[in-house]
């Protein structure tokens, strides 16, 4: 898919979604979607969606369903946004039932409704910003997480080998998850990457 800078600023080439998508790796699909922007020259960044309960309100999702919005509860999610002059543009879900790519402010509009009677039940959303560079250096996963207690798949993997870091040690429950820890020392900005509320809209919208 070729988007030029006059399509509402969507930019350069894109890979159409399904060349990178494998159902339920959400997080290799955005390391691999990095690895095909590697010449871009915009700035990247990966969100981890989560809560430290794990109950992640997010809409418009391919895995739900019209009557409901398309509203799923992750346990994690993520996504990728591109920023320019530090604002996010553009939004890459390879889940979402929205357009790919979506503009960013559509698609923070569109996933995140005010739902307070869910939230109360399921907890805030949290978001965790990484930088691609940082994401695609560091991001590591044996996909043990993926195995059931018999060893069998949840889902079938993707058919390339594991994303792991150059010393061979997963990290998947340190990056993809969100704890209570992480979120209170979100604004001291340690840690992978930085933890934000949905205050993502004031800080990059």
């Amino acid at each position: 898919m070729i988007l030029s800078s006059e399509d509402t600023r969507l930019g350069p080439s894109f890979v159409e979604r399904e060349d990178v998508y494998t159902p339920c790796y959400c997080e290799e699909n955005v390391w691999k979607l990095f690895e095909r922007l590697a010449r871009d020259e915009d700035e990247w960044y990966a969100v981890v969606i989560s809560n430290p309960s794990r109950t992640a309100v997010v809409l418009e999702q391919r895995a739900g369903s019209a009557e409901n919005g398309g509203l799923v509860i992750w346990d994690y999610h993520v996504i990728a946004f591109r920023a320019i002059g530090g604002k996010a543009d553009l939004v890459l879900d390879l889940d979402t039932r929205l357009s790919f790519p979506t503009p960013a402010s559509t698609y923070f509009s569109r996933t995140f409704l005010p739902l307070d009677l869910l939230r109360q039940q399921f907890g805030e959303v949290f978001l965790k910003v990484v930088e691609a560079k940082q994401y695609v250096r560091e991001f590591s996963s044996d996909r043990s997480h993926m195995r059931l207690p018999d060893g069998r798949w949840q889902s079938p993997p993707p058919d390339y080998p594991c994303i792991l870091a150059p010393d061979g040690v997963g990290r998947f429950e340190e990056q993809m998850s969100i704890t209570s820890e992480d979120v209170a020392r979100r604004r001291e900005g340690r840690g992978w990457g930085t933890v934000l509320t949905l205050e993502f809209r004031d800080r990059f919208l």
